[in-house]
């Protein structure tokens, strides 16, 4: 359980991401959550991390036409549409109200890097922006479409012909009247009112991207292509394609995958209209959008909610909750060349819910078309289960909370392992007697069998190219049955009793995974330290022969023989059998191997050296602070002759003088921010946990 100051400011508030980072929407603030999966004492929770995305500080004003030509020439209705219009007349009174955020989505995993995501936030005031994790666990806003966009127009805005736009005024109008119009119509056109991320595209000779699709007030569909620069965390923002629709003030927009270049985007209105809009990306970043499907007519109903999910018939299931009522759909695709789709069923129930659902979100399942849980706003939490005649089956969740806390998000982990509800006070209270009214709590959804079951086979799965970061909440779930039990679940004892004396022959999933669960171990005064240090053995063991492997004598630069040289005196330290690999690219970087697998290192150059051929010789790093020598002695650090202690590179072995460094925050280890082995960002050697 975890409890924050403030106010709810929206449904849907919880959005849990593919690298188990959990957003959590207050009217203060973006609260960011996540678990380091580092164990701890028994005993004890789990512990979260706690970030946040403060609220923007000036209002986001996208007018320009001047308010003061025209207030005094407008009827009543028409000032008082100006003035309580935020869009409009951003600047009145209560616009710190609407300078709070609405929606928080993540990204795909890997847009922003390895086992990385983007985090897309829109406010109230239409200020849409992407931001990304740093190296000292704050957020940064790399771009924001909204103010690009709205430069965009302005632009083309100054390009239009004067008179043609404000010059002159139609009959039984005035220039007033006119102005207005104007603004209305420019302000709704770049106002941003709801978003969407589609699925990661992964062209084969570019770079990854995803798109962000956004609606604006006058029914517009902006469709941006957001792609990783580099490493640095720079990113290419472009818009491809502006469709105008007949969508009157969007409510929700979902998108599903259909194949590697394809998908199509939900769309429902508050007037009630659901459509569907089938999309296909072409060559030379081309988007082609098909034929539009019309789901449902408008009843006034809005549409708060959508999910989509595809079955294993080659059909498709759309699930959208209107106030208290559930609606499904089965649409499936006609033509693969042209992207268009077909309604094949629907159904709906008013049943399953009692009051109006606040959010709902969908367990993994293969009993069933469609799983789903959603809370409501009498505090309930329904289970509702879809078959493949698309019939409701309905369950209430007995949860004992008290009775004045009110459901408004709800989000299941990844691997469907967690369950999180964030929960407000919907009674009035005393602010000064309960300062934090909104609470995050965190149920488990599967019994810990069910998670060894997970983690167990893919441990099995020789050659996987999935580290322990995909079922991190698996992890987590072990975590917090060891911490509570001061035990391991008996599968996992097992898996590591009989994994002790067999390490070589584990998959790399099934070493790490024997790792973490030795650490457990550890902090539960049940194992010992040797075996974690023989495990990161056989780990960076690996990790060599890769990199010996995979590297060229001819294109190895300076940095690279450093760490070459220092892969040979870590083996000999620990007595590996020396690579053979290893040795005729180090005669021909000429640095010879040592032919012992227990030989002594070389010795340390003494303060003041600072001669470069010294070093190469040697194969020794010097201090950066008084160019005495430093040794691999451990995986954590060096230290030189002086007592200055400095961090290592996991991957290199080198020293790590730059900052800030890459670190993994479970392990504590660092690595350097310009990758020395490979082009891509590195994860952890040891826990494959992304490097902030």
């Amino acid at each position: 359980v975890t409890n924050f100051t403030g106010l709810m400011n929206a449904h849907a508030a919880v959005s849990w991401s593919p690298h188990n980072r959990i957003s959590v929407i207050t009217n203060e603030a973006v609260r960011i959550l996540s678990s380091p999966c580092s164990p701890s004492e028994s005993g004890y929770p789990l512990h979260l991390e706690k970030m946040c995305i403060d609220n923007p500080v000036e209002p986001l004003d996208l007018t320009t036409i001047k308010h003061a030509s025209m207030i005094s020439y407008l009827d009543t209705d028409r000032l008082h549409c100006l003035m309580l219009d935020t869009t409009m007349c951003p600047g009145t009174s209560n616009s710190d109200l609407h300078r709070t955020y609405h929606r928080a989505l993540w990204s795909p995993l890997h847009l922003e890097g390895r086992n990385r995501c983007l985090l897309a936030t829109l406010t109230l005031d239409h200020r849409l922006q992407l931001w990304r994790e740093n190296a000292f666990g704050q957020w940064l806003c790399v771009a924001e479409p909204s103010a690009t966009y709205f430069a965009m127009a302005k632009a083309r805005w100054k390009s239009q012909d004067w008179a043609s736009v404000r010059g002159t005024t139609r009959a039984g109008t005035t220039m007033a009247l006119e102005q207005f119009e104007l603004l209305r119509e420019r302000s709704h056109a770049v106002a941003a009112l709801e978003m969407s991320w589609s699925h990661l595209f992964e062209p084969p000779h570019e770079r990854p991207f995803a798109l962000l699709v956004e609606a604006t007030r006058s029914g517009l569909l902006l469709f941006w292509k957001v792609q990783r620069v580099d490493r640095r965390g720079s990113f290419d923002v472009k818009l491809l394609r502006e469709e105008q629709t007949s969508l009157k003030r969007a409510a929700r927009l979902c998108w599903q995958k259909t194949s590697a270049d394809s998908g199509f985007l939900v769309l429902g209105s508050n007037d009630g209209t659901i459509n569907l809009l089938p999309l296909k990306l072409g060559g030379s970043d081309e988007l082609v959008v098909g034929a539009w499907l019309n789901l449902w007519e408008d009843d006034l109903i809005p549409a708060q909610h959508a999910l989509c999910k595809a079955c294993s018939d080659n059909t498709y299931l759309v699930c959208v909750a209107k106030g208290r009522f559930l609606l499904c759909f089965r649409v499936a695709q006609d033509d693969q060349a042209e992207p268009s789709f077909s309604l094949k069923g629907s159904n709906f129930t008013k049943e399953a819910c009692e009051t109006h659902i606040t959010a709902f979100d969908q367990c993994p399942s293969t009993e069933w078309e469609l799983h789903l849980l959603a809370c409501t706003m009498s505090g309930h939490i329904v289970e509702v289960k879809v078959n493949k005649e698309l019939e409701f089956i309905n369950e209430k969740l007995s949860i004992e909370l008290p009775w004045m806390l009110q459901p408004v998000g709800l989000n299941i982990s990844p691997n469907g392992i967690f369950m999180a509800i964030f929960y407000h006070i919907a009674t009035p209270f005393n602010y000064n007697v309960i300062r934090e009214p909104l609470q995050l709590t965190i149920y488990n959804l599967v019994p810990v069998e069910l998670a060894c079951q997970q983690l167990l086979s893919r441990a099995a799965e020789q050659g996987s190219e999935w580290g322990l970061c995909s079922l991190v909440d698996c992890l987590d779930r072990v975590h917090s049955f060891a911490s509570s039990t001061s035990a391991l679940p008996q599968p996992l004892e097992d898996f590591v009793r009989e994994s002790r004396e067999h390490l070589s022959k584990l998959s790399s999933f099934g070493l790490k995974l024997f790792s973490f669960l030795t650490r457990i171990n550890v902090s539960l005064s049940k194992g010992e330290e040797s075996d974690v240090s023989r495990t990161n053995e056989e780990v960076l063991w690996r990790h060599v022969s890769a990199v010996v492997e995979n590297c060229k004598a001819e294109s190895l630069d300076a940095r690279q023989v450093r760490s070459l040289r220092h892969f040979a005196n870590w083996m000999a330290l620990t007595n590996r059998t020396p690579n053979k690999r290893l040795g005729i690219l180090l005669e021909a970087a000429g640095h010879p191997q040592a032919e012992t697998t227990t030989a002594t290192p070389p010795p340390l150059p003494s303060s003041g050296t600072k001669a470069e051929d010294e070093r190469s010789e040697s194969g020794v790093e010097s201090c950066p602070i008084c160019d005495c020598g430093v040794l691999v002695e451990n995986l954590d650090s060096w230290e030189c002759l002086n007592h200055h202690k400095w961090g290592r590179c996991m991957h290199s072995l080198l020293v790590c003088d730059e900052s800030p460094n890459r670190r993994c925050v479970p392990c504590g280890l660092l690595s350097h921010r310009t990758p020395v082995w490979t082009d891509d960002d590195p994860l952890c050697l040891f826990c494959d946990t992304m490097l902030v």
